[in-house]
């Protein structure tokens, strides 16, 4: 199973959005190093708990400290831009970094309507129009793999139909998956960006030495969203906080109902419950709302540990082999698909 990771850049209370920014970098060179797949990050606006506002920008300073792993959006919610402005923005990080950038993109209205008036958000129903617009204004960069992100089975025939690959959110709607899945192979229709059905589950994954460390890691988390579901908008509490949290009956069977929907635990529980939720996946890419850039890189190298040896080329819709962004690994690819080699930061 390729082991992929997204960050939303997390800010605890009492931390700056610059600690927020190094935390997923530090994330990120992890991820590298550990042979993953991809690393996203995704699109939020109005959130004081998320740093990750601009993923064009947040990507070109994490390709800056990386060196193999691709790098992309997941997503970019595109009734917030124009499509020239999304193609110019990715066209411009895989000059940055030839082969190896992905563009997910997501339909999500999210926000309030001052939220809405203030990033003069597009009516939803343009969206089909804007995202074969989006597709033309890259025919030209078939580097930019180009996927659609979804958590419903709308979003999963939609990416079939157009013949991308498909990235679910679990993390986000866990009831959804098994069917959303089968839609978008069901209505899936190869494309010159995608010859074969892909699927990427998403899943909110914090692997800690037992399944009470792994619950005390994720609660910060869950007790943000009952926070905001209350109005009480504001970086996300400590762990100590949390702890420390008068959790009323409903509010901790709550909690516990959706941590028992992802992959928290000691690494017995995350094994057996990635198992169970990546059965008709393709690839697993994990994501939490863990502050602590060392309790989140901990996370990662046990899943890691948990997963078999990945394989030596990484996939790519269009077929390509993309073994890296270094200057051998470029070469390689190149040679593999009968290119002719060409140079790239090392």
């Amino acid at each position: 199973m390729r082991l992929s990771v997204l960050d939303i850049a997390p800010v605890e209370t009492g931390a700056s959005t610059a600690t927020a920014l190094a935390a997923t970098i530090a994330l990120a060179q992890q991820a590298d190093t550990l042979g993953c797949t991809r690393f996203w990050v995704a699109e939020h606006h109005g959130t004081p708990s998320i740093a990750s506002t601009s993923p064009a920008v947040l990507l070109a300073a994490v390709g800056a400290a990386t060196q193999r792993i691709r790098l992309g959006a997941g997503g970019v919610l595109l009734p917030n831009h124009a499509p020239m402005v999304v193609a110019e923005q990715f066209q411009l990080l895989d000059a940055l970094h030839p082969g190896a950038i992905d563009l997910g993109i997501g339909r999500a209205l999210g926000g309030d309507a001052d939220l809405a008036t203030a990033l003069r958000r597009q009516p939803d129903e343009r969206f089909p129009a804007d995202f074969d617009e989006l597709l033309d204004r890259l025919r030209t960069s078939e580097e930019v793999a180009v996927w659609m992100l979804g958590s419903s089975s709308r979003g999963a025939r939609a990416a079939g139909a157009r013949g991308l690959p498909f990235a679910y959110a679990h993390h986000f709607q866990p009831e959804g998956t098994a069917e959303a899945v089968r839609a978008y192979r069901e209505s899936f229709e190869p494309s010159d960006r995608c010859a074969e059905p892909y699927v990427l589950i998403c899943v909110n994954t914090v692997c800690a030495d037992d399944d009470a460390e792994a619950k005390k890691l994720a609660d910060p988390g869950q007790l943000a969203f009952l926070r905001a579901q209350d109005g009480q908008v504001g970086p996300n509490p400590t762990v100590a906080q949390a702890l420390a949290h008068e959790w009323t009956p409903d509010q901790r069977a709550w909690a516990d109902r959706r941590q028992a929907l992802q992959a928290i635990g000691g690494p017995d529980t995350v094994r057996r419950r990635l198992a169970e939720i990546t059965a008709d996946a393709d690839e697993l890419m994990v994501m939490n709302t863990i502050a602590d850039a060392r309790a989140k890189i901990a996370s990662l190298v046990r899943v890691r540990d948990l997963l078999a040896e990945p394989p030596l080329s990484r996939w790519s819709p269009a077929g390509r082999s993309l073994t890296g962004r270094t200057h051998q690994g470029r070469r390689a690819a190149d040679s593999a698909n009968g290119r002719p080699t060409s140079g790239s930061r090392g």
